[in-house]
Formats: structure tokens, sequence, C-alpha cells
């Protein structure tokens, strides 16, 4: 399985996902605002490119430009990380309370090793969600 594949996998899903939520449109361009926010840190996706699909007979809102395998697993589990839960957060109120089950539920059964291996836990991600959540209401129930 190549990081390239799996990268593009995992963003496929959280533009499918998050324009579900939205439209395919708000969610290519806040995918490709987060994806701009951690290009600093992660110089290789800006090899990736994002496309809104709305109006193409056919066609993939992501494709990478060039092989990602020399990237660490450590990396690259980071790297999802950080994509989903920016997506998670900037999508706000539309992402909804299960946004990271249902990316979760909708990743090809044939990516959940590599997921595993690469460190990336949807059930953690979405616990650390919830807790997330819960603190915000107590901060604002005490205000």
């Amino acid at each position: 399985m190549e990081n390239s594949e799996l990268l593009k996998h995992i963003i496929s899903t959280l533009i499918t996902v998050s324009g579900r939520k939205t439209t395919e449109t708000h969610a290519v361009f806040i995918m490709d605002k987060v994806m701009k926010k951690l290009q600093n840190q992660y110089d290789f996706l800006r090899h990736v490119n994002l496309q809104d699909t709305t109006f193409l007979e056919d066609g993939e809102p992501v494709s990478i430009m060039t092989n990602l395998n020399s990237i660490s697993k450590k990396d690259l589990g980071e790297v999802l990380y950080k994509i989903i839960s920016n997506m998670n957060e900037n999508l706000g109120e539309d992402a909804g309370h299960f946004f990271i089950k249902e990316v979760a539920k909708n990743v090809r059964s044939d990516f959940t090793t590599i997921i595993k291996e690469i460190g990336l836990d949807f059930n953690l991600m979405q616990l650390e969600n919830e807790i997330n959540e819960m603190e915000k209401r107590m901060v604002n129930r005490l205000k």
C-alpha cells in the first residue's frame, strides 16, 4: 500500500463526508485552507492538488503529483491526524457530532491495517473531540 494512495483516499473521504454536510465546493474550499495551513510544516503536501468536481462529468477531487512513499509512517500518521482534526474544527457545527466516526466508516477496509500501523486511531480521535466539546460547554456554562 503506497502512502500516496492512503493520503489521497483519506482526503477524498473527508471531502465526500464534508460535502454531504455542506456542499462539495465548500468541502474542497475548507480542505484547501487546511492543506495550505499545514504545508509549512509538511512540505510534501504541496504535491497534493484539490479540485472541485461539482461541474465536471468525471474527475477526482484529489490528485497527488509525486510518489510520497519516502515519507515516514510517523509523519504520515501525524499529518492525517492534523488534516482530519483541522477539517472537523474548520467545519464547526456543520461537521456534526460524529464527523470522525463517519469518516472512519467510509474508509475502505483494505486500509485498516496501514491506518493502525501509522498510529491513526479514529476511536481515540472521536473521544478527544467529544471531550473538547464537553470542555467548551462547561466553559460556556461558567460564563
